[in-house]
This record gives C-alpha cells, structure tokens and sequence, in this order.
C-alpha cells in the first residue's frame, strides 16, 4: 500500500475535467491512498475581506473521490476565505462522504487534533500547521482557524503523537510565494520537527517546489508546489509577468510513501496547454549536508525575490524576525494608501513613470 502526498488542490470548475479524470485513473490503478492540501472552503454567503476569495466547485468531493483521497490538509491561507460558514459547510461534506481531514477546525483544540489512518497493520499520523504571516488565520479557544505555525504548539503535538502511532507526517503551509528556497527559520524549525519525532514534513504553499534534504535519515520536503489549481492555472501562473510564477509554478510534485517497505519516491506533475499531466523528471535542489550556519550565511544570494524581509537564524531572531515582518506590513500598508490616493487625484501614472525612471538610473539600465 502506497501513500501519495500532493500539493495544493483547487477545483473550481462545474465539470469534470479531462486531464484530471485521467490522473484519477493513474492514482486508482496505482492504488494510491492520497493526501493532500485543500486550498479552499466552499462558498459561502460571508466572505472575508481580501483581495481574492477562493472555493471549490461543488464538484469537488466527486474529484476527491476520483483521486483516492483518504485525508485533506486544511491548515492553509484560503481555507477561511468565506468564514466560518464556507468552513463548517466544507467539514460536514468531508464527514459526509468519508473523507478525512486535519488541520483546522472550529476551535484551536479541533484544528490542532491529529488524524490517525490505520494501513497495512501501522498506525500513520497526520498534523498540519499555518503561518499567519502568509494570511493563515489562526484558530483560538473559542473561534475557528488553522492550527498555528507556533514552534512549542508543533513541537509538543508532534512529541505527543510519535508515542501513538508509527509514522508522523507534517503538512505545514509556509514560506514565501515563489520562491524555490525556504527561509532560514524554517528550515532550523523543520530540523527541530524531526528531532521530535517526525519521520516526513511535507511543506507548501509558495507555488513552486522547493528544495529538499534528508536529516538525520528523515525527508523534508520544504514545497511540494501545485498539483492542480484549477481555472487559476492559467490567470494566476501561466500568464504571470513574474518569471518564477509563469515557469517555475507549473510544475508539482507527489511524494510516495510505501507503508509496507518504508521507502520514498517521487512523481512529477507540470500545467502545460490547458491541462495538467504527470511527467518523468524534474530536478530537485537538494541542501543535504549544507548547514544551518552556512545557509544562514547564503541566504539572500539564492532568494528569487527581496521583496519580502530575510527571516535569519541568529542569536536575537525572535525579536530581530518579528520587528522586519511588523515594518513591511506597515509599509505595504502605506504604499497601498499612497496608491489609492495618487489615483484618486489623477497623477498615478506620472508619479508611476518618474519612479521607474530614477530606478533605472540608479541601476544604470
């Protein structure tokens, strides 16, 4: 028996969609029991306040069930898009047609619960967790949400399950959109997570695959990237002016756990012409052996993008990371400010073009 672990999956359209019908058919002659991360609730009459709202068609539990999926991943950044109604909705279907599911919950004691699959005579756990700094909404004691990325929460849950079960397996949704290189604070967390007993870390959320590494004879896989977005396959990926979201995002992988010979293998998935197809090969960038420190040191060498702060590892990071995150909300607030009020006065596009033309001065283009 096989587990096979997926990246994001988002199904908004009303039919059933070809190339997907024919991975469904790959998975089920595979035999695979599948796993992977819902990106979004159903809709509901009470969206959040965002700048995109996502939701599964109505279809969605018939893909699932087409995929072989045994259990979904909820601890994402859209998973509250329409509230706590678009979240009941979608775990009272889940319930309804057997299909598991962890991650979040209607409370931080029911997001943070672990789901237990019995296969092939062992015991496999299932956590998940989500970063509020990539619009994760954390669940409370008494309000709905994902289970928080919080260091001690993780590490305690993780230690509490390794004595119940035989094989732990982490989803955290993390790190930054577009880019195939994790923070350094997640990759010294993912290290903790398996000093505490985790056997397999699955990572996403940034839409590319990102590097892995073996520690301490332990896989992480820091993105798995998309596996299948839907309609957005093509608006937000293929026709983004952003080099690493048109290319690098097309491309997904699926991690395959065998219960019975306690290996892992990978399979590849790549949009391309309309439609979603399992391909042969990909090359994977692989930080086995690179330590923290020289990471640490290499960091902002190899990020895609500075948009977002360098989150480092250092004798001072729980003070130093949090003050860079507070800084950039606060100027990405006051851009956004400035923005809608430039275009309220008219002059937007002057003061757009003067700027593009003082920064390629001072970059002498």
């Amino acid at each position: 028996m096989q587990l096979l672990f997926l990246g994001d999956l988002l199904y908004n359209y009303d039919k059933i969609q070809p190339d997907i019908k024919e991975i469904g058919k790959y998975f089920q002659l595979n035999n695979y029991y599948t796993i992977l991360n819902l990106e979004a609730p159903l809709k509901s009459s009470t969206p959040i306040k965002k700048w995109i709202n996502l939701y599964q068609s109505e279809r969605i539990f018939e893909i699932l069930k087409l995929l072989n999926v045994k259990a979904v991943c909820l601890s994402n950044n859209h998973i509250m898009d329409w509230g706590k109604k678009g979240l009941r909705y979608l775990i009272n279907e889940l319930e309804k047609n057997n299909i598991g599911y962890f991650g979040a919950g209607k409370n931080i004691e029911y997001a943070v619960e672990p789901k237990i699959l019995k296969i092939c005579n062992k015991k496999i756990g299932l956590l998940g967790f989500g970063w509020n700094e990539e619009m994760c909404i954390y669940a409370t004691k008494n309000t709905p949400g994902v289970a928080p990325l919080k260091t001690n929460l993780i590490l305690t849950s993780v230690e509490k399950l390794a004595k119940l079960v035989d094989k732990v397996i982490v989803n955290l949704h993390w790190g930054y959109e577009y880019e195939v290189y994790p923070l350094p604070i997640h990759r010294k967390l993912a290290h903790q997570i398996i000093d505490y007993g985790a056997d397999i870390i699955i990572g996403h959320h940034p839409h590319t695959i990102q590097a892995f590494e073996k520690y301490r004879n332990k896989y992480i896989y820091y993105s798995i990237g998309n596996f299948y977005f839907g309609s957005l396959r093509e608006t937000m990926f293929n026709k983004n002016k952003n080099r690493v979201a048109s290319e690098f995002s097309k491309y997904g992988l699926g991690i395959i756990y065998n219960i019975s010979t306690d290996n892992l293998k990978n399979i590849f998935f790549k949009y391309e012409n309309t439609k979603t197809k399992i391909i042969k090969n990909y090359k994977l960038e692989n930080l086995t052996g690179i330590s923290l420190i020289e990471y640490n040191n290499n960091y902002k060498r190899v990020r895609i993008s500075n948009r977002k702060p360098n989150l480092y590892i250092g004798k001072y990071q729980d003070f130093i990371n949090p003050l860079k995150l507070k800084i950039f909300k606060h100027k990405s607030l006051l851009i956004k400010v400035l923005i809608n009020f430039f275009k309220k006065i008219g002059i937007y596009n002057f003061v757009r073009e003067k700027y593009r033309k003082a920064l390629f001065k001072n970059n002498n283009l």
